[in-house]
């Protein structure tokens, strides 16, 4: 069975609204990036003009474990639009959802490599295997080292958080995030 293809500007409807605001949070599986983006949630809530988007490199599972990459996560897109297993180019996310006005920022969610594969293999996140959880921890780490590249440091559309500072620091670490997001 052949991957779904990613997604087309042609396949996103052109009446389509944005969010003004659009936080992506990223990271491998095991990173935290869930516990991240429950989190951020939970304040965004009662924000209307903003949106959040959570994604594991690689996201999704599929039987035979091939990865598309996507271009652009699309926040109005059905699930069902995207790939079964697919890694998100951050890079091309950003630039897309900036030519269309969106005022998008990525949280990189990084943890102690150990444990993020400890994580995939002890839960067999879909059935991979040890050569598989090293293929998709290069790959993923690879699209958010480019991003960070591009988008970080005075770009101030791409940042990295640490699993360990949050739990470490807690509300003190948190509430940084939260003034680097602007929320």
């Amino acid at each position: 069975q052949q991957p779904k293809s990613a997604v087309t500007d042609d396949d996103i409807p052109k009446d389509l609204i944005l969010p003004k605001t659009l936080i992506t949070v990223v990271g491998l599986k095991g990173s935290g990036s869930t516990f991240l983006s429950t989190t951020l949630s939970k304040v965004l809530s009662t924000d209307s003009e903003s949106r959040l988007q959570h994604i594991s490199l690689p996201q999704g599972c599929d039987s035979n474990l091939n990865a598309t990459t996507v271009n652009a996560l699309v926040p109005e897109l059905a699930s069902s639009s995207y790939p079964g297993r697919f890694y998100l180019n951050i890079t091309s996310h950003i630039q897309w959802h900036l030519t269309r006005g969106v005022d998008v920022k990525v949280v990189l969610v990084l943890r102690d490599k150990t444990i993020t594969k400890k994580e995939k293999l002890r839960n067999q996140h879909c059935r991979a295997s040890q050569e598989v959880a090293n293929v998709e921890d290069v790959t993923g780490m690879k699209i958010m080292r480019e991003a960070y590249q591009k988008y970080g440091g005075e770009e101030n559309k791409v940042m990295i958080v640490s699993y360990e500072g949050l739990m470490q620091y807690k509300e003190s670490y948190l509430f940084e995030i939260y003034n680097s997001l602007g929320i």
